[in-house]
Order: structure tokens, then C-alpha cells, then sequence
């Protein structure tokens, strides 16, 4: 298995996705007119130069590349909100804090620069469980214990909602709560627990396979999403499997690309 991924990573051309000069990767790119996310000419779309969910890309990037340097350049140069307390991204979306620890154990670790993403990770998701309890209020779905401003579907579509803090100062959300935000918080906060307990009490809510996708509850009523989404199951199915024999991890931190990238951008048990 190992060879079969190292052949698959070993395709990718890192240096056309860096930006050396600005010294960020480039998000994703789209040769055709009018595709996804394309405004104007085709080509690169956006950028990652801020916390998000590609933090594991760095790693296996550092792995990778020759130029060590250059792979710790890259990791430091992204943008860090920090509030005194802990690195937030930009909307503060829950699931940017659980999605890279699904596939990297970092626990017990600090980068070269100090941080701690676990810790971080914990942090962060108590910053979604205080702005519920802080908003209780208005929502009726955080007065219930619910908690975590996520990606997911909701009565409007599929939206990114995000806690405070974030750089907008302003708290963006209409109450929906996604499953997986309380799920993907199991291994991170012992109030996750609880709240999942209650997620089971909610008619409809589990179905054929598993919970949909999110649900909301106002004064006329509980609204249930109709979809299941795969990458939000993804994240329950990963995290569930962090807290029983967490074979994936394991198996992604042996690989010889992990271990060097993790080297190279000096990663070390605290």
C-alpha cells in the first residue's frame, strides 16, 4: 500500500502549485471556461495562505520536495489569526480544526514554531460550544446544548457558517447544526459526548445511513435536511475510528513521506 500511494504522490508536480515568489500553493486549477469556481480566464483558483483544512498538504508537501527550506517557507508563510489564545481560520468554520487530525496524529507534538494543532483543535472547538451558549437565545437549536458553526446544507442550500471569533467580528450562522460537528468533536471535547446522545433523540434525524446531514430547530418546529453528504459522513466515520483502533492514522503516520514532512518542518514530541 505504501508504494501505491508514494507512486500516487510522486505524480504530483508541487512546483507548478507554488507560488516561490509570494511563497504560498496555489488552491486548485480549471482549464475550462464557465467550470467551477472560474471567474474570467481559466486557470488557478485561489489560494492557500491562510489556516484551513490543508494543513496535512504541508506535510506531505515537506515530504516530498528537495528543497527543505522551501517546504518550511511555505508552511510559516500561511496567515495565523491568533486571538492570544489560539490560531483561528479566517470564518472560523469548525470542521478546518478536525478534518487535518483525522489523518495525522499531532497529539502530544508542537511544530517549529510552537503550536500545538491539537491542542489548538480542542481550543477552537470550545470556541464554537461557548458562542452557542453565548447565543442561546436566538437559536433555539444552542439552547438544546447543540453547538458547532459548520459547512453542511441547510433550509437555503449548502452554506459555510462560521464562530466567533473570526476576522469579521461577526457571527455567522441561521442555527443549523450539521451531526458532524458534534461527532467530528469527539475526540476533542468530553461535552461531544453528551450532545450525540441527544442527536439520537431527535425524530428522523438517523436514518438509513446514519444522520443527514444537519437540522435545525426554531419556534415552529425541527427541519431536518433530506441529503446526506459524504465528505461531513467522512469526517463522522474518522473521527469515530480516532477513539477505537485508529488504524488509518496509524498507518498514514508510518509512511516514510509523513515521517519526512514532518521532519523537515521540525515537528516534535512535547
Amino acid at each position: 500500500v505504501h508504494t501505491q500511494v508514494h507512486g500516487l504522490l510522486n505524480k504530483i508536480d508541487w512546483k507548478v502549485f507554488i507560488n516561490e515568489k509570494k511563497q504560498y500553493v496555489k488552491m486548485a486549477y480549471n482549464p475550462d471556461y464557465n467550470g467551477d469556481y472560474v471567474e474570467g480566464k481559466p486557470g488557478f483558483i485561489s489560494k492557500w495562505d491562510m489556516f484551513a483544512e490543508q494543513l496535512m498538504m504541508y506535510v506531505i508537501m515537506a515530504g516530498l520536495l528537495d528543497d527543505s527550506q522551501l517546504s518550511r517557507d511555505i508552511y510559516n508563510q500561511f496567515t495565523r489569526h491568533n486571538n492570544g489564545s489560539f490560531i483561528y481560520p479566517p470564518h472560523n468554520t469548525l470542521f478546518i480544526y478536525h478534518i487535518p487530525l483525522c489523518f495525522l496524529n499531532l497529539k502530544g507534538t508542537m511544530d517549529m514554531n510552537g503550536i500545538d494543532w491539537y491542542e489548538n483543535a480542542v481550543k477552537g472547538t470550545m470556541s464554537h460550544i461557548n458562542t452557542a451558549i453565548l447565543f442561546q437565545k436566538e437559536y433555539p437549536t444552542f439552547a438544546k446544548g447543540f453547538f458547532g458553526m459548520n459547512a453542511s446544507d441547510t433550509k437555503q442550500g449548502y452554506r459555510v457558517f462560521g464562530s466567533l471569533p473570526n476576522i469579521e467580528n461577526k457571527l455567522d450562522t441561521d442555527g443549523t447544526i450539521a451531526p458532524y460537528s458534534i461527532v467530528g468533536s469527539l475526540p476533542y471535547v468530553e461535552k461531544a459526548y453528551t450532545q450525540l446522545d441527544k442527536l439520537f433523540d431527535i425524530k428522523n434525524l438517523y436514518q438509513t445511513y446514519g444522520f443527514m446531514d444537519a437540522f435545525q430547530t426554531d419556534f415552529e418546529g425541527t427541519w431536518i435536511s433530506d441529503k446526506y453528504i459524504s465528505i461531513d459522513k467522512g469526517i463522522e466515520l474518522l473521527s469515530i475510528h480516532q477513539l477505537t483502533n485508529d488504524l488509518i492514522r496509524r498507518l498514514i503516520m508510518k509512511h516514510p513521506v509523513i515521517q519526512k514532512g514532518l521532519q523537515v518542518l521540525q515537528f516534535k514530541t512535547k
